[in-house]
Order: structure tokens, then sequence, then C-alpha cells
């Protein structure tokens, strides 16, 4: 009986690696009871907003993929700000289609792969509500890990509605992002 089970299984196949998947299906958003399951409590609220943001620009070519962690200094400033959402060493992933990063990062849940794409947009328009010039401050291509860290810290603040440490976050934003990365 036991290798009847272990046969099994053996038949049923491991879910697609996400290069396979992402050849095979559409982008998908996270459902909220997914997005309510997995993104980290204080980004939470942005559940509407991302939904309404989501979007993932069309690609081509040959899909490659790797392992989404933080200090990557080849994700776009959208798969670094991603990482902020979901649980330290979470296992999530990126791609690129051809030589071109696909914005957004990716994860399975299940037999499906999830995407979190437009969270930059999200937050940038989230701290521009409040003062769009530390907007700008954070959205700079190549920053330097201070000024990513900072960043995070602004997008914190914002969501917490706490405006002294806010003004105090983007005051640092504005010193630390305006010096190129090392």
């Amino acid at each position: 009986m036991r290798w009847l089970f272990v046969l099994a299984l053996g038949c049923q196949g491991a879910p697609p690696d996400l290069a396979t998947y992402l050849e095979r299906h559409e982008v998908e958003k996270l459902e909220r009871a997914t997005w309510d399951r997995v993104i980290v409590p204080e980004f939470r609220p942005l559940y509407d907003d991302y939904a309404a943001a989501f979007a993932v620009a069309p690609w081509s070519g040959a899909i490659a993929t790797r392992k989404h962690f933080a200090g990557d200094p080849e994700l776009t400033l959208g798969q670094a700000r991603a990482r902020w959402l979901v649980p330290v060493l979470f296992p999530s992933e990126v791609a690129t289609a051809g030589a071109t990063p696909i914005d957004a990062v990716f994860f399975r849940d299940g037999e499906r792969w999830f995407a979190l794409a437009g969270i930059d947009r999200v937050i940038r328009g989230r701290v521009d509500r409040i003062d769009p010039a530390c907007g700008a401050a954070i959205d700079v291509p190549g920053a330097s890990k201070l000024c990513r860290d900072v960043s995070f810290v602004v997008a914190q603040t914002v969501l917490l509605s706490d405006p002294t440490r806010f003004h105090r976050a983007c005051a640092l934003a504005a010193n630390a992002c305006a010096k190129p990365s090392p």
C-alpha cells in the first residue's frame, strides 16, 4: 500500500517553476485572503492601492529567474520595495525576459504563482500626498544602502501616520539619497 501512495504522489508532479509558469500563464495579482496571510502587518493596509495599481508590462524573450533578496543590486525599485512587504527570508523570486527585468516579485502559493507589482508607485503616491519632495528624494536610481534603508523608514512612517517621524525620515532621505551609491 505504501508503494501505491508514493507512486500516486510522484505522478501528480511538482508545481511548475516560475519560468515555466510565466511561459504558460498570465501574471496573477494576490487575492485579499492571500495578501492578509502573507504580507507583513504594517503593509497590509496597502491592499486596495496594490490592487488598483497592479500592472505588469508585457515581455518577450527567454525567461530567467533567481531568488529575491534584500540588497540585490540588480533589483528594480519596485522589486526592492516589494521585499519590504514579505517576511524575512520569504521564498520569493524575480525574473528577467531576455536581459530586461520583469518589474514584479513572484511567489508560489500552492499550485499558483502570484506577483507583487506596482508597490513602488503605491508607496510613492502615499509619500507624495504628504510631501512630493520627499517622494522625489527616495526615488533614486542606484540608491545607496543608506538611502534604501531610510526610504523604508519613510514608507513605514507614512503608513503609521506619524508626521513627526515622517518629516525626520524625509530630512534624512534628502541627505542620504542625494549621495551616489558607494
